[in-house]
């Protein structure tokens, strides 16, 4: 990362989500001082902190961030279980 003075700056691949510093933490995240960033491209979907827990997921402190691989889809919780599917706590996301 680079400080512009006005503007921080991120080289490479990333993808950048609402968040917050308290739970962007980790080696492939990183707090801008606005938003959260992470060094692997994902897609930010709807979701809580409580259900985006899963292998492959990580909260940003506002998003559910997964591989861009999965689609997501409204569902339920209910409804959203089995080997290839995990809830966001918004959506359930298939892969």
């Amino acid at each position: 990362m680079t400080w512009t003075g006005s503007q921080c700056c991120i080289d490479g691949n990333v993808t950048c989500a609402n968040g917050s510093a308290t739970y962007c933490y980790g080696s492939d995240m990183m707090w801008t001082g606005a938003e959260c960033c992470l060094t692997t491209p994902k897609q930010c979907v709807t979701g809580s902190s409580t259900y985006c827990n899963g292998s492959n997921m990580e909260w940003t402190g506002a998003s559910c961030c997964v591989p861009t691989t999965w689609q997501c889809v409204s569902g339920s919780s209910t409804q959203c279980y089995g080997s290839n599917e995990d809830w966001t706590g918004g959506l359930c996301c298939l892969h």
